[in-house]
């Protein structure tokens, strides 16, 4: 058991990338079965180049150790007079503010329309989704939490506030005009968000617990209002779990029904390849486990499940592996949840449950979009393993010297050092 825990702990990282594989390539093979051609070399060399460019632009700044942005728990440099306001949330506060009056105007200028014209660019926010509620939002949120626990004047306090809600404000005014579960999505994050970091680094070091109560549900009641805005009464449930009319949620219903039903052991199931409705609904779509229990049969769903489950298990024991109380382990915590809730709410749907969430990897925007979750995991465990490396380095080095020492001075030394 403990060689198993071991070899787990030790090879989650390519564990994670092998399912990462695998499921790229089931998602090229449905794709070719429901006749939307996806050539697996594109879908491989789309998501390894997304990764690689997550772990560059990480590298470059979340795990730049160079960067103040995060720092020990108990590092000597936060400890300052408590009537103290933070220069760093000054900055912090001015970016913000920066960053969401260009948002409005840029959004202003398009006539509320479905992008950004800042400067002379586009800007087009559905590319960013991913990358603002998993590591833009949380990391800044931390800093800002952190920053207002080690002065806690009043000022720093209104400060952070404001930057929180600026912050969310920037968010749903980018993606107001996109799918509204997107902005469900995105305040679902942005709320754990918040509630993570003042869990890990407010919540034991103040006696006030019910004004970071009062201010936790005042943010919901804030997102509660901008997900309000959005809402359209012409809606109905089935729309915004993402079905254009109740026809089309009728016959998704009947379609995992008779796919569950009828699906094979192993192989095609001649029963659901003659069913047109079956086939109409898989028709040049990216239902994974309907398509692979259709094609394959319930020996290929299962593997495929498992492999959803294994991604997420390894991803886990990254998380659990790699997180140190500087900031980081916020933006992990919800790079793990934000995996789960794709990967659970994607069997949920393919089981007749309407979640409006698919399984990651499936379809090519998909497979760029949620490679940076691949990406950020890969960066923190190495990243990790590089640290770990450089502190071996140090030690070792600390002990030849110590050597050394015994060496010149042999006993007398150990003498002196007593």
């Amino acid at each position: 058991m403990i060689m198993i825990r071991k070899f787990n702990r030790d090879k989650c990282c390519l564990i994670m990338l092998v399912c990462w594989l695998i499921l790229i390539w089931v998602c090229t093979f449905v794709g070719d079965a429901n006749g939307s051609s996806m050539y697996i070399f594109s879908a491989l060399l789309g998501g390894v180049i997304c990764v690689a460019f997550t772990i560059g632009w990480n590298r470059a700044i979340i795990w730049n150790y160079d960067i103040k942005l995060f720092y020990p728990e108990d590092s000597p440099a936060i400890n300052i007079d408590e009537d103290d306001y933070k220069p760093g949330l000054r900055i912090s506060l001015l970016l913000v503010l920066l960053l969401s009056t260009a948002c409005y105007v840029g959004i202003i200028a398009t006539g509320w329309g479905n992008w950004i014209d800042l400067f002379d660019g586009r800007i087009i926010p559905k590319y960013f989704l991913n990358v603002l509620m998993l590591v833009a939002f949380p990391s800044w949120a931390t800093y800002i939490i952190r920053q207002v626990k080690d002065s806690y004047a009043f000022e720093a306090v209104l400060s952070g506030y404001v930057q929180i809600v600026a912050l969310s404000f920037w968010g749903y005014l980018l993606f107001m005009k996109g799918p509204y579960i997107w902005l469900v999505y995105l305040a679902t994050l942005n709320i754990l968000s918040v509630l993570l970091a003042i869990k890990k680094y407010l919540w034991k070091s103040t006696n006030n617990k019910k004004a970071i109560v009062t201010s936790l549900l005042l943010y919901i009641f804030i997102w509660m209002i901008f997900l309000s805005i959005s809402w359209d009464k012409t809606w109905t449930v089935t729309y915004v779990v993402g079905f254009d009319s109740y026809l089309q949620f009728t016959r998704y219903k009947y379609a995992i029904r008779e796919i569950l039903c009828n699906a094979s052991i192993w192989g095609q199931s001649s029963t659901l390849l003659k069913d047109p409705y079956v086939l109409q609904f898989l028709y040049y779509s990216h239902w994974i486990l309907p398509s692979v229990l259709t094609y394959s049969g319930w020996v290929s769903g299962i593997l495929v499940m498992a492999a959803e489950g294994l991604l997420l298990i390894s991803a886990a024991e990254i998380v659990k592996k790699s997180k140190l109380p500087d900031g980081r382990d916020v933006i992990l915590d919800i790079v793990w949840i934000g995996l789960l809730i794709r990967v659970v709410g994607g069997f949920l749907l393919s089981f007749g449950i309407p979640v409006p969430v698919s399984l990651p990897f499936s379809n090519a925007g998909s497979i760029m979009a949620d490679s940076i979750y691949i990406g950020i995991l890969v960066m923190a465990f190495w990243g990790n393993k590089y640290q770990e490396y450089l502190n071996r380095k140090k030690d070792k080095n600390r002990i030849d010297e110590m050597e050394l020492l015994e060496i010149f001075f042999g006993e007398n030394n150990n003498v002196h050092r007593e």
